[in-house]
């Protein structure tokens, strides 16, 4: 078997398929990749996918983007006003609990999801509507209507095969390789912080709120935490444990 001899022309091809290659691989984050899935659905398709029965098939991060995606605060109240009313078609429930969960649904109001309107105030009564939801009907509930729009499964089916596998492969890939296809092509790094420290269900896959990289400090609709409506401060990563 012949030697291959490592040329200059050698070298600059072998660096080439190395840069073609990385770019190959899938968008950076799985934050990235779901907001630019989103963004090349027609709007048709962006209300079939943002029904209730159909987010249920798809992974947090693309909840998330199809909610970033409404139109102003109003589609941003009735998004999260979905997502309540469908739990209470779905469940029986005591009169205490279907009470808790009206006042829930008026508090999805369009001043709380607007940027201008929100105050300290509104983000307090829907701490303590969190709260209350998670002492009468559990987490589950509490993650369904404040934190997931919908039940915290990792699942995928509803999303088309190859976007599918994209994602499947964004959701393994660990933060320091991210980073180095970043160095090799940096339009595909995603500099966009995606967790807040201050909440714990902004992170999937046994990841963790607390990489050492920085990032940019994300406050557009959606953001992070409770609604996904608190500023994204950290970018979540398999690379370091929580202290």
């Amino acid at each position: 078997m012949k030697r291959v001899k490592w040329g200059p022309l050698t070298a600059v091809f072998s660096v080439l398929c190395l840069i073609v290659g990385v770019g190959a691989m899938p968008v950076a984050s799985t934050k990235s990749g779901a907001s630019s899935w989103v963004k090349r659905l027609s709007n048709e398709e962006r209300r079939a996918y943002s029904q209730p029965a159909a987010l249920r098939t798809l992974p947090v991060e693309y909840r998330r983007a199809l909610f970033g995606a409404m139109q102003g605060a109003e589609g941003r109240a009735t998004f999260w006003r979905s997502i309540v009313q469908d739990y209470r078609r779905t469940h029986v429930v005591s009169q205490e609990a279907d009470a808790l969960l009206a006042t829930v649904e008026n508090l999805y109001s369009e001043k709380l999801f607007s940027a201008t309107k929100r105050d300290a105030a509104s983000d307090e009564r829907v701490a303590a509507a969190r709260e209350n939801v998670r002492r009468l009907l559990g987490v589950e509930a509490e993650e369904t209507l404040f934190v997931y729009a919908g039940p915290h499964v990792v699942r995928s089916s509803g999303l088309p095969l190859f976007e599918r596998t994209r994602h499947a492969v964004r959701a393994a890939l660990p933060l320091g390789w991210r980073k180095f296809q970043g160095k090799i092509v940096p339009d595909l790094l995603a500099s966009s912080c995606d967790c807040n420290p201050s909440f714990s269900d902004d992170c999937n896959y046994h990841q963790n709120c607390a990489s050492p990289f920085e990032c940019e400090v994300d406050e557009t609709w959606p953001a992070c935490g409770t609604l996904w409506a608190h500023p994204c401060t950290k970018l979540c990563s398999y690379d370091s444990l929580p202290t």
